[in-house]
């Protein structure tokens, strides 16, 4: 299954429409346990969420592919190859395993200073050693890409997809990618919630998408979708994707998912694609 638990929730209160706070460790093994037997076996967390490392390790995920990522790097540390080993290390210690499937650095612009080639050199290092098997980097715009990909090869891409944002599709990167050998996992298919939160419940900072979202409650009406199974499976039939990376804030959301998988092909509705980074991107909304 190209389902990909993202463990976000279960170190931090994340997510606008996360209305329960941090997922409790009972919870998470729940969730583990149904991803087992779903053969749901990656899992995607991250050195900055919270104690969502620490959280996954004290369920035993020895079993699970797990792809992490990398605390923000000075660019002007000397020693920046140890500071690299050392969050790794820290990592695989918190998780209770002996490597990783994939590490990812969060802020790419760091390749391109003067340092980017030790901070590649180490990543490189990090896969001789066995200590991961893939190197990445998770991004915010498909423009990082360009410069980048010109200058590093790399493993795995991650990025933000969903329902309103398309620009891996409209930017035809999901089809280079693929031609490159490197590993597409997408992210925020939800839109970190506001896809799954009814017109009542959105905040009042999503005034000025109004119409928008009117638009994509009338489409999911028509259509006879829940907004789940329309966000998880128009992304699931998008060429070329090869995760699908899902935040999970119940044993019984991840049930109601897996029940939901393919279960109608629904193409990705390009009518409701938006440019605008203040509704596609989550960083810069004002809540």
């Amino acid at each position: 299954m190209k389902l990909t638990i993202g463990s976000a929730q279960f170190g931090l209160d994340y997510g606008v429409s996360n209305n329960t706070g941090k997922v409790s460790n009972q919870e998470v093994n729940k969730i583990l346990n149904i991803a087992k037997k779903s053969e749901i076996n990656f899992l995607d967390t991250a050195i900055a969420y919270g104690n969502s490392e620490s959280s996954l390790g004290l369920q035993g995920v020895s079993e699970f592919h797990i792809i992490s990522k990398l605390n923000s790097l000075d660019k002007k540390n000397k020693n920046i190859k140890e500071d690299i080993f050392q969050q790794i290390n820290g990592s695989l210690d918190r998780l209770g395993v002996n490597s990783l499937y994939g590490v990812l650095l969060h802020d790419t612009k760091i390749l391109l200073t003067d340092n980017g080639d030790q901070i590649y050199e180490a990543l490189l290092g990090l896969k001789q050693e066995g200590l991961v098997k893939k190197v990445g980097i998770s991004i915010y715009d498909t423009k990082e890409l360009d410069e980048i990909l010109s200058k590093f090869k790399i493993d795995i891409v991650q990025a933000p997809m969903n329902i309103f944002d398309q620009r891996l599709i409209s930017s035809g990167w999901n089809i280079k990618l693929e031609k490159m050998g490197i590993e597409l996992h997408v992210r925020s298919v939800f839109l970190q919630g506001l896809l799954l939160m009814k017109s009542s419940e959105r905040p009042e900072y999503f005034k000025p998408w109004k119409g928008l979202l009117e638009k994509y409650d009338d489409w999911l009406i028509n259509a006879g979708f829940t907004n789940i199974e329309a966000c998880i499976n128009s992304i699931l039939q998008v060429d070329f994707v090869n995760r699908v990376i899902i935040g999970i804030q119940s044993s019984e959301q991840l049930e109601e998912i897996i029940t939901l998988i393919d279960k109608k092909l629904i193409k990705i509705p390009t009518f409701l694609s938006s440019q605008d980074a203040s509704l596609i991107n989550p960083a810069m909304w004002k809540i």
